[in-house]
């Protein structure tokens, strides 16, 4: 019976952990289509004001994902790989956290600056990469797939290549005068936060590495 609990209560974790980065995941794909909308000179704020609205559905499922690990630690006392996976899932919901919180300061720039057609392409290759990464690492944690997480941590190289080339870009164009120097600014802000989301993703992927092989990726 008491085996039976304890068995419940990781698999509803794992349950939460999904549900929680869907949310996130969506969030993500809800920009992308808002990038896309702004391309076409469409309004937006009703799209930036529903992502926004998310940062205390994010913060709850947090708190409420946290209290679940704190329980299972104190009344089941987990050991050896069901420890490593609770302790890790505390640390892997901050970086989902994170990376909500990161999609929502994208949607406050947004407000008042725009990507334009010269940086879309790149910026919408960021927002659907790091979405990606994102659900691979959670379904990786998840499973326990070792492999899939290598995998994660390797693409990770894709969003640091696409943020250096944006930086040298707006530094190009900020030298030769060819565009407002504080739009570019704002660029380089919006591109950094999807660096930022690539760096947690890749996070929650050397977390799984850590819950499956005792041992950070090296």
């Amino acid at each position: 019976m008491v085996r039976t609990r304890y068995i419940n209560e990781l698999e509803n974790l794992k349950n939460e952990i999904i549900l929680y980065s869907a949310i996130v995941e969506k969030m993500l794909m809800d920009m992308k289509v808002t990038i896309e909308t702004a391309a076409e000179d469409a309004d937006i704020k009703d799209q930036l004001h529903e992502i926004e609205s998310k940062e205390d559905e994010i913060r709850e499922y947090n708190r409420n994902i946290e209290t679940l690990c704190l329980k299972i630690m104190s009344t089941q006392q987990p050991v050896a790989k069901d420890l490593r996976f609770v302790s890790s899932t505390l640390n892997i919901i901050r970086n989902v956290e994170k990376i909500g919180g990161h999609v929502i300061e994208v949607a406050g720039l947004l407000n008042f600056v725009s990507i334009g057609e010269d940086f879309t392409e790149e910026i919408l290759d960021m927002c659907l990469s790091t979405k990606k990464m994102l659900k691979s690492a959670i379904d990786a944690f998840i499973t326990g797939d070792l492999e899939e997480s290598y995998k994660v941590i390797a693409s990770d190289d894709k969003i640091d290549a696409l943020f250096s080339h944006i930086m040298s870009e707006v530094v190009e164009r900020i030298g030769d005068k060819k565009d407002d120097a504080l739009r570019l600014i704002d660029i380089i802000q919006i591109a950094k936060y999807f660096e930022r989301i690539g760096d947690n993703a890749e996070s929650i992927a050397d977390w799984s590495v850590f819950s499956i092989t005792s041992k950070h990726y090296e």
